[in-house]
C-alpha cells in the first residue's frame, strides 16, 4: 500500500486557504492523522531566507495570523511549488512532504503536529546527502597567500554531529592577524576558521539532541572547509561551541556569531547592569555587537569611531548616542557627557588619541 506522501501527485493538497473559506480536500483529510497535539503558543518568526526543504515523519501544520510568507512544498519525486499565503492561511504537511518557508518581514503563526504513533523520527530531516570523497577548503599556504586545497570529508565518529557547510564566517581580524603573521598566527600552513553553520547529516553513536537536517552553528576552530565534524559527546562542557540554531534566526547572520561572542563576553565580564553608562571606542563588527550586547543588558550606550558611516549603522540598531571622534573637540564632547561605568576598547588598532 502506497504511504499518504506517495499518494500525493500535487503539493498544493497540503495549502488549505481557510482566509478564503476553504476547507481541507477529501483527499488531505484522508491522509492526515487525526489525532493532533495541542498547538504551541504563537510564534514570532523574524524576516529570514529560505531554508532548506525538510520534512518529518509526523505531520505539522502552520497558521499564519501575520504576515505573507512564501512557502515551499516538495515531493520525494522532487515536485516542488511556492506558494504565498494570506492571514488565516494554513499548511498541513502530510508526513514525508518537504517544506520551508521564507518572508521579507515578521511572521506570526501557530505551529502544531500529530500525536505520533511510536517509531517516528523527531525534528526536522532531509534526504540523506550524498557525501563525497573529498571536499575544498580554505588554508593559509605561506605568508600572505591563501588558497583552496581538496581534502577528504570528515567521517565523523561517537559522541560528533557530522555537518555540510552552509555558511562560515571569515572576519577581518582572526583570518587577516594570521595569514599576515600576527599575534595569532601559528605559522604555516594552517587551516583556519572559527565560526560556521551547517545542516547536520548524520550523528554519531552517543549524541543525543540531535537529528539529520539540524542546523548547527560551532564556533570550535572547524575551519573553512566544505563538511566539518564537531564534537558534542559532552554538551554542557565549558568548550562545547556547538548550538542549534532556531527557525527564527538567519544561518547567514549566525555565521558571525563567534564575532558576536566576544562582545557578549565583554559586557558580561563588566558586569554591565541597568542603569550603567558605556562608552564603546570602535564601531567595526565587534563594536557593533558589544553595543547591543549593552544595551540588552540595560545599559545607556554610546559608541564612537572614525566613520560617520558605521556610526549610523549603530544608532539604526539602538545606540543610545554616537560621536565621530575627528579631533580635540570630539573627545572633550565625550568628557562633557559625563563619565562612563565602562569603557569597552573595539579597535582593532591605535587609531586616535583622546
Amino acid at each position: 500500500m502506497p504511504t499518504p506522501v506517495e499518494q500525493i501527485t500535487d503539493p498544493a493538497v497540503c495549502l488549505v486557504r481557510l482566509s478564503q473559506g476553504e476547507r481541507p480536500s477529501e483527499l488531505l483529510a484522508s491522509l492526515l492523522n487525526r489525532s493532533i497535539r495541542a498547538p504551541s503558543t504563537s510564534t514570532a518568526c523574524r524576516p529570514t531566507r529560505t531554508w532548506s526543504c525538510t520534512f518529518t515523519d509526523f505531520d505539522e501544520y502552520w497558521l499564519f495570523t501575520a504576515g505573507r510568507p512564501r512557502v515551499t512544498l516538495a515531493l520525494p519525486d522532487g515536485l516542488t511549488q511556492d506558494y504565498e499565503l494570506e492571514p488565516g492561511d494554513m499548511i498541513a504537511c502530510v508526513r514525508g512532504v518537504k517544506h520551508t518557508l521564507a518572508a521579507d518581514h515578521e511572521l506570526r503563526y501557530f505551529q502544531f503536529s500529530s500525536v505520533r504513533a511510536g517509531g517516528e523520527r523527531e525534528g526536522h530531516l532531509t534526504a540523506p546527502a550524498e557525501r563525497p570523497a573529498t571536499t575544498r577548503a580554505i588554508w593559509f599556504a605561506e605568508r600572505s597567500r591563501a588558497e583552496l586545497r581538496d581534502e577528504p570529508v570528515p567521517a565523523g565518529g561517537p559522541g560528533q554531529i557530522l555537518c555540510r557547510t552552509l555558511f562560515s564566517g571569515v572576519t577581518n581580524g582572526t583570518e587577516r592577524n594570521a595569514l599576515l603573521g600576527g599575534n595569532y598566527s601559528a605559522g604555516w600552513p594552517c587551516r583556519p576558521g572559527y565560526q560556521v553553520v551547517g545542516e547536520v547529516v548524520d550523528v554519531g553513536a552517543g549524541v543525543s539532541g540531535y537529528a539529520p537536517g539540524d542546523v548547527v552553528f560551532s564556533g570550535n576552530f572547524l575551519g573553512h572547509g566544505g563538511w566539518f565534524a564537531a564534537d558534542v559527546s559532552d554538551p554542557d562542557g565549558a568548550n562545547t561551541l556547538t548550538v542549534k540554531l532556531p527557525p527564527a534566526i538567519d544561518p547567514a547572520e549566525a555565521a558571525l556569531f563567534g564575532m558576536a561572542s566576544v562582545g557578549l563576553h565583554d559586557v558580561r565580564r563588566a558586569g554591565t547592569k541597568i542603569g550603567d553608562r558605556v562608552l564603546v571606542v570602535g564601531a567595526g563588527c565587534i563594536g557593533q555587537f558589544t553595543a547591543q550586547a549593552a544595551r540588552v543588558a540595560g545599559a545607556e550606550v554610546t559608541i564612537c569611531d572614525l566613520d560617520a558611516g558605521r556610526l549610523a549603522l549603530a544608532a539604526e540598531l539602538g545606540a543610545d548616542a554616537t560621536q565621530v571622534v575627528d579631533g580635540d573637540e570630539a573627545w572633550a564632547a565625550l568628557r562633557a557627557a559625563g563619565r562612563s561605568t565602562w569603557s569597552l576598547r573595539t579597535a582593532g588598532r591605535r587609531s586616535w588619541t583622546g
